[in-house]
């Protein structure tokens, strides 16, 4: 998500071929990354699904472990947490971080070698662009952790074996 974001502003472009390198890629992998996870929380909804027709009274019960469900849970609800904390640390550097200009252009920084640092000099993202990101990027990837956290805390909870979770 990150390489989405912020590429327009490291490398210039003069070409359609260079635009395309830079920036067509790593769309394209972005959209596969939409699809591969709404293909995963379609999955898990299914296979829960599928779980709660197959119950029936009569089955034996297995008991499950309080401990291994709750490691569980709790990797799962870190793993969504650092995605979503990752989301507003992407959402910081586009709102603080990055200057807003009239049109998109790519950062150019000069070395201050008086206070030894490097000073941003110029470039940044449109309001425009800024806004396409909040729409396109962040929000999908904040949306998709939230359903991520319920759908697999569902499938945890409902799981039928040990072996399940």
């Amino acid at each position: 998500y990150g390489t989405v974001m912020f590429m327009p502003l490291l490398v210039h472009e003069s070409t359609w071929t260079e635009r395309l390198r830079w920036h067509g890629l790593s769309y394209f992998w972005m959209c596969v990354n939409y699809i591969s996870q709404v293909a995963f929380l379609i999955g898990i909804h299914h296979a829960t699904k599928l779980a709660n027709y197959r119950e029936s009274p009569d089955a034996e019960c297995e008991q499950h472990q309080p401990w291994l469900l709750a490691a569980a849970l709790f990797v799962c609800f870190t793993a969504v947490l650092t995605d979503v904390q990752e989301t507003f640390d992407l959402a910081y550097l586009l709102t603080n971080c990055v200057p807003t200009v009239p049109e998109t252009t790519t950062l150019m920084f000069k070395r201050n070698w008086r206070e030894m640092k490097i000073d941003l000099v110029g470039g940044g993202f449109s309001a425009r662009r800024k806004n396409t990101i909040r729409v396109l990027i962040l929000f999908p990837k904040l949306a998709m952790a939230v359903a991520l956290q319920v759908v697999v805390c569902r499938f945890l909870i409902q799981s039928e074996t040990n072996m399940d979770i």
